[in-house]
């Protein structure tokens, strides 16, 4: 991308300061991601995130054309001189400095999933903006959650070493209740086989927290968010195999969308989350899972007295 000419003497508002943040946090962020979160207009935005560019406050670059979609938008990750405008306005937290972006084919599918989860973040925060009775706490992500779990193979008769590596962790709080969510953003290119597998370790980790500390744990649940309705379907009925055991009281939220819908998305009070119950599958909201407050006591006292 050819270099524009720097301005002298840019002046850095409060506006510019929060989209820094906003980038640094998120590693990486889109034109229409930061205009969603800050601009009145896409317009606005990109004249605003020009000039940041141009004086390496931002760093951009653009993907090859026809990946996923996005060969139109620039891709913003955070410069020296922004990083070192956060420090100077007590900002930066625990942030890191975030590495050059690196062209090989491992690097793009790693920024798609890494977009579409700030997607993903990006509408759950405008959404909570429309319910302030819900707040969001302790967001993570990379490498949210590093576990690994034992599962059994019915195919071996064996165990098989699941690892969990979650690509958010956070924390939904309403009238003093908290619901803890682990986010699976699903590209299509794991196999649903292994992904089944990895959500069958995600309830029995879940069971193990909730009996070492069942009376204070917040209630845990798995959203898988995919972006091929038919791709959802099939693992639905996949899991639905094992809903009288594995997946009894619905640890997993499933929910398919168009990735250009995803900034807009409801997310916190829409019911578009398919959740899996022992008399079928049911549609849910996030703020209905955190009223639902006996879910968990029930499956605590069924898998310890049982």
């Amino acid at each position: 991308m050819p270099r524009c000419k720097k301005e002298e003497n840019v002046r850095i508002t409060p506006r510019d300061i929060r989209i820094l943040q906003s980038v640094a946090e998120n590693q990486f962020l889109t034109t229409s991601q930061i205009s969603f979160l800050h601009f009145p207009s896409i317009h606005r935005g990109r004249k605003r995130l020009r000039i940041l560019a141009q004086n390496d406050f931002l760093k951009r670059t653009r993907l090859l054309q026809g990946f996923e979609n996005l060969a139109a938008e620039a891709i913003y990750y955070i410069g020296r001189p922004g990083l070192q405008v956060l420090t100077a306005h007590g900002v930066l937290s625990d942030m890191m400095p975030i590495p050059k972006l690196t062209f090989r084919p491992g690097s793009f599918m790693f920024l798609s999933h890494t977009l579409m989860r700030n997607s993903f973040r990006i509408a759950l925060e405008c959404s909570l903006r429309l319910n302030p009775i819900v707040s969001l706490h302790d967001w993570k992500h990379d490498n949210s959650i590093t576990q690994r779990v034992l599962i059994p193979n019915p195919t071996t008769q064996s165990l098989e070493r699941i690892p969990l590596r979650a690509d958010a962790h956070f924390q939904l709080k309403k009238n003093e209740r908290i619901t803890e969510f682990y986010l699976e953003v699903d590209n299509g290119t794991t196999p649903l086989t292994r992904l089944v597998s990895k959500l069958k370790a995600y309830n029995i980790l879940r069971r193990t927290q909730i009996i070492g500390n069942y009376v204070n744990q917040p209630k845990i649940r798995i959203l898988v968010l995919m972006f091929s309705e038919k791709r959802a379907k099939n693992l639905i009925e996949r899991l639905r195999k094992y809903g009288s055991t594995n997946f009894r009281d619905s640890v997993c939220l499933i929910a398919s969308c168009e990735r250009d819908k995803l900034l807009t998305i409801q997310i916190v009070e829409k019911a578009f989350w398919f959740q899996l119950t022992p008399q079928g599958i049911s549609r849910t909201s996030l703020s209905n899972e955190i009223d639902n407050k006996n879910l968990d006591k029930n499956l605590v006292d069924s898998y310890i007295y049982n």
